[in-house]
């Protein structure tokens, strides 16, 4: 009955958690926010941070895959342009402190490097959590910095004649700034079952983009001339 009375919802490409982070969180598919007791519970739910037993520093690294692919006929019909990279390498650094009375405090840095596109973006937050029997629960507040740069380069020339060519070169740059809140709980009704719950706000920030293109074409010299158009919009 809940299945038929659900309605749509849409994707969000905004989202700040694109990736699993921390090995054992990664290891369980991501299925952590019943649990996160480690290091890295602030990303999944601030609750969990009151079930760990003691002070501890962390740092953990993943990397994801190989990307491979194609575009069709980009460099003519029957050449296509193919492209390979590594997908993304996050890494993470945690220290979290017992204050004693049932509070955990936990700083909480994650770096994601995706190789493919550069994109490089650093999430750094404070967690705080208190235990309360079997009942936790906790916020966190984190802050980020995400830089991309994408760059497309072709070259097309003529195969009955090499002197005649096209080139076309573009490249973006982004630069955002953001932050998001999260508040979360854990309840253990047994010492083997283990709930949780975690609530996130929608990433508010603001960024800037510039865009370069160059599409240049002709003879090459000295046996003709060459011509370009250049576009840069900031």
């Amino acid at each position: 009955a809940a299945l038929l009375a659900a309605g749509t919802a849409r994707a969000d490409e905004s989202m700040f958690r694109p990736y699993l982070v921390g090995p054992r969180a990664a290891g369980m598919g991501g299925a952590f926010t019943a649990l996160a007791d480690d290091g890295s519970g602030a990303w999944y739910n601030p609750g969990g941070l009151a079930f760990v037993t003691s002070s501890q520093l962390s740092i953990a690294g993943s990397v994801y895959g190989l990307v491979t692919g194609s575009y069709g006929d980009a460099l003519g019909d029957g050449h296509d342009f193919k492209y390979s990279g590594i997908d993304t390498l996050p890494t993470a650094t945690a220290a979290i402190w017992r204050l004693g009375s049932g509070d955990s405090v936990d700083v909480f840095s994650v770096n994601a490097f995706f190789l493919a596109d550069q994109l490089q973006t650093v999430y750094a937050g404070l967690g705080w959590a208190h235990r309360s029997g079997r009942l936790g629960f906790g916020a966190a507040v984190f802050g980020l910095l995400g830089t991309r740069l994408t760059q497309f380069d072709i070259t097309a020339v003529s195969p009955t004649d090499p002197s005649q060519f096209a080139t076309i070169t573009a490249r973006t740059d982004e630069t955002t700034y953001g932050a998001v809140g999260s508040v979360g709980l854990r309840w253990d009704p047994t010492d083997d079952l283990h709930l949780g719950l975690s609530v996130y706000s929608p990433a508010i920030g603001f960024g800037k983009r510039r865009f370069f293109a160059r599409v240049a074409g002709g003879n090459v010299p000295p046996s003709g001339v060459t011509a370009a158009a250049v576009v840069n919009e900031g």
